[in-house]
């Protein structure tokens, strides 16, 4: 009889992921399983076009609802790739189905964010995540992320601009070219978008890890968190820029609106140039152009 899963991870981008290979290994390991991915509704996006999801179930805002509709699929395992208490509801309901559960590490992210005593594994996030489900003797292929943009969220070239779709043709008489998309494009038409990049700026954003499943040169820009909570680009090239030796740092796991401290060293305190060097060292673009 094959078997049936349940993947949960309810948030948020880059997090979600940051599962793929999870998903994808597990496929390859039961080729004629079910299965399913739990997650919230504003995230579905990035899991609907996975060809290795047969289903995705959204997380109702009453836990009983989401609990009444996964036990109606009758699950043969449950892997918990959020852990928290929602998740744990939904074990405690569903307590004779087998579970994995990963390690947040809360614990040693707390002190090392309020003591700034490094306990932290040295170990990508994605690796721990594949360690959830180890004793389901499912192995990394190695193969990174995965992200996978529908045809109908794929930027028409009419929606780009003349500068960005003939960059190459024009570079000649004007090597830099910015085109300030915010808010313009959906999160699937921004993949998209990371897709066509030859070079990829950004901080530690769920966009880092898209441009890492397309295996896109990355140069990540760090400010708050830090690349020692394991998840830095995974398998593709990067280049990471960061404020040394700042006694404040980490102080928070996911960041902050703003700095709790007022002056914004992290950031502010980055070599802007030493950034657009590599940028332009990527690009092949001399630094005088």
């Amino acid at each position: 009889m094959d078997k049936k899963f349940l993947i949960i991870r309810f948030s948020s981008i880059g997090d979600i992921v940051l599962t793929t290979p999870v998903v994808r290994c597990l496929r390859k390991k039961y080729p004629n399983a079910a299965i399913h991915y739990l997650t919230k509704k504003q995230f579905a996006g990035i899991i609907d076009s996975n060809p290795y999801v047969d289903k995705v179930i959204l997380l109702k805002e009453d836990i009983n609802e989401t609990i009444a509709e996964v036990r109606e699929e009758n699950y043969d395992c449950i892997i918990d790739l959020h852990h928290n208490l929602r998740t744990l509801r939904i074990k405690q309901a569903l307590k004779k189905v087998p579970f994995h559960s990963f390690n947040k590490l809360n614990v040693e992210k707390w002190i090392f964010t309020n003591f700034k005593i490094k306990l932290m594994p040295h170990k990508h996030i994605v690796d721990r995540y594949m360690e959830t489900v180890e004793r389901l003797g499912v192995v990394n292929d190695g193969a990174g992320l995965d992200y996978f943009v529908p045809e109908k969220d794929q930027v028409k070239e009419s929606d780009i601009p003349f500068s960005h779709l003939h960059g190459e043709i024009i570079a000649e008489s004007d090597p830099v070219k910015i085109y300030n998309a915010c808010g313009k494009f959906s999160l699937n038409e921004s993949a998209d978008l990371v897709r066509r990049a030859k070079l990829v700026i950004s901080h530690d954003t769920g966009l880092m890890h898209i441009a890492a499943a397309f295996k896109k040169n990355i140069l990540s820009v760090w400010g708050n968190t830090m690349p020692s909570f394991g998840m830095t680009p995974y398998q593709t090239k990067y280049e990471v820029f960061q404020v040394n030796k700042l006694w404040c740092r980490p102080c928070s796991k996911t960041g902050y609106d703003k700095c709790p401290l007022g002056h914004f060293k992290c950031m502010n305190n980055q070599s802007i140039d030493a950034i657009a060097d590599n940028a332009h060292a990527a690009m092949g673009i001399e630094a005088n152009d």
